[in-house]
């Protein structure tokens, strides 16, 4: 009996530990750890997208880098910091505007 509840204390215990090393949050996921995205070169950046890019918001893009998904041909715009903390990220729809919220999980 005493080995039997040893044995079912042990699984309790087992299994209420959590693994918090590759929790992630989305914030800092970025988004072409999806397949779906792919660099562009800067000859391939859609004028629509260019003409965007000359407000204030975007100063510097073009040190950035931009990706497009292939599967719903959306856009985001990677801006080094100066300090060298985490990018910048800008989001776009297929015609160039800016998109606030994507809540796609990328």
């Amino acid at each position: 009996m005493l080995l039997i509840a040893c044995t079912a204390f042990s699984i309790a215990i087992a299994n209420a530990q959590t693994d918090t090393t590759t929790t992630k949050s989305k914030s800092t996921q970025s988004p072409t750890q999806s397949s779906d995205w792919s660099k562009m070169k800067s000859s391939e950046i859609p004028s629509s997208l260019r003409t965007t890019f000359q407000g204030a918001d975007y100063r510097g893009w073009e040190n950035g880098t931009v990706y497009r998904n292939k599967s719903t041909n959306e856009y985001y715009l990677e801006i080094q910091s100066t300090t060298g903390t985490t990018p910048t990220l800008y989001y776009f729809d297929r015609n160039g505007k800016r998109i606030q919220n994507p809540g796609r999980g990328y």
